[in-house]
């Protein structure tokens, strides 16, 4: 074996080596060095700030905060609040809509609007109808201030309603079924009143008819009214029953007495 180039190779392995180490140990101060100054740089910026002479500096007014509490610049959202009329027209446009399917939001708020038309024309009308019907049925005293129950007037009621009633009319009736009595009632009420409109007497239904009779300054009314007072007593508290040719005659006498007064 041939041993005489084995001292230059490893002259050459060795002369290799140093050199990679020199190499890697260069190219790692490189970077430490790099890095390094790279550190430092980034740490000792400074920043500074020079206000230039044509710049005006302006500041905040101290109550600058209160133009903005309006409703303008208010971005949180409002929750509506419907009252309960407004619900109950959503309740109903939701019922159209889904009656009538109809897809169309307008649509419904329309024939919403003719409901409601529909049943104001409706009331209106009922209400005329029933103000109409009061006058005709003379039940529209209400109206005008009078008593609406004027026409159910009778024998139970008759003083209490003097003014209202119509003698005339409940006379006749009471002529009619042949109750005379009753009729006898009727005149000397209707007298009472006769004189009172006639501010011969001042009517109180708690006055008696002695009160009335002191109350008459006319001596030919005053024995008129004496009469009819003894026969109205006798017949209507004594409950005395008249024939029908008894009534006339008294009846007679009651009218001869009412015209007088109107005379």
């Amino acid at each position: 074996m041939n041993f005489k180039g084995l001292p230059f190779i490893v002259l050459l392995f060795f002369v290799t080596l140093i050199e990679a180490q020199e190499t890697d140990s260069a190219y790692m101060e490189e970077s430490q060095i790099a890095v390094d100054t790279s550190y430092y740089e980034e740490d000792e910026k400074v920043i500074s700030y020079v206000h230039p002479e044509d710049i005006e500096r302006r500041y905040f007014d101290s109550n600058f905060k209160s133009r903005y509490n309006t409703d303008h610049f208010n971005y949180e959202p409002k929750v509506q609040k419907f009252t309960q009329w407004e619900q109950f027209k959503q309740w109903l446009l939701r019922w159209l809509q889904d009656f009538f399917n109809l897809q169309d939001k307008n649509a419904a708020s329309k024939w919403f609007e003719y409901l409601q038309n529909f049943l104001a024309f409706i009331l209106v009308v009922g209400v005329v109808y029933f103000i109409v019907k009061a006058i005709l049925n003379k039940e529209g005293g209400w109206i005008f201030g009078r008593d609406s129950k004027a026409e159910t007037i009778d024998h139970t009621n008759v003083e209490a309603k003097l003014q209202l009633a119509n003698f005339s009319e409940l006379v006749a009736s009471s002529r009619k079924k042949g109750d005379y009595r009753l009729a006898i009632r009727f005149y000397y009420l209707w007298l009472l009143r006769k004189m009172s409109d006639n501010k011969l007497i001042e009517w109180d239904i708690n006055k008696t008819n002695m009160d009335y009779l002191y109350e008459i300054k006319n001596e030919g009314l005053r024995e008129r009214y004496s009469y009819h007072c003894y026969v109205y007593d006798y017949i209507w508290y004594g409950e005395f029953n008249l024939e029908e040719e008894e009534f006339r005659k008294v009846e007679t006498s009651f009218n001869e007495t009412l015209r007088s007064i109107d005379g």
